[in-house]
């Protein structure tokens, strides 16, 4: 007996090296005694599925980006972290964001834990993928009250959603 076979392409994603892989799969489809017709239709069928398909594999992302530490430092590179400040330092936090695809923007904000609610200061900045984002803090002209405070770090994706959040705190003496 002879059939007729028709070899599709399916593609899926390799979330581990995140590379697409195509494998191929053979599937009976005709029988004998179909017509051209049929033939050419149920064609017509599986490639808009197997286009559609395509469409949404490559939308999809199995990103594993996060911000991988968060440093508060006295010094702008972070190279000596501290928790302890004084009214007039300068607050430097520094973000390390790994395992990202593409642009992401990480925004930063100092929060007075006393008033949880009351962001001091806030930055954003604009990473073309995985990176370093360094926030400024500058004390206002009369200092940073002493007390409790709390930077808090967002990373989010171009389409403005979060995926991985970190925070830190520090004293003002």
């Amino acid at each position: 007996m002879l059939h007729n076979r028709f070899l599709l392409a399916s593609v899926f994603m390799d979330t581990i090296v995140g590379q697409f892989c195509v494998r191929t799969l053979q599937y009976r489809i005709f029988e004998k005694g179909n017509s051209e017709m049929q033939k050419g239709r149920l064609i017509s069928v599986i490639s808009v599925g197997l286009l559609i398909a395509l469409a949404v594999a490559c939308k999809f992302s199995a990103s594993t980006a996060n911000i991988s530490s968060l440093k508060i430092s006295k010094d702008k590179a972070a190279s000596a972290e501290t928790s302890t400040f004084g009214p007039n330092d300068t607050v430097y936090a520094v973000a390390t964001i790994s395992n990202s695809p593409g642009k992401v923007k990480v925004k930063g904000h100092v929060v007075a834990e006393d008033a949880p609610n009351e962001k001091l200061a806030e930055t954003t900045v604009d990473l073309p993928s995985s990176g370093t984002a360094t926030f400024t803090f500058t004390p206002p002209a009369s200092g940073f009250p002493p007390g409790k405070y709390k930077i808090e770090v967002a990373m989010l994706n171009e389409d403005g959603e979060q995926k991985d959040q970190k925070s830190a705190t520090f004293t003002v003496q």
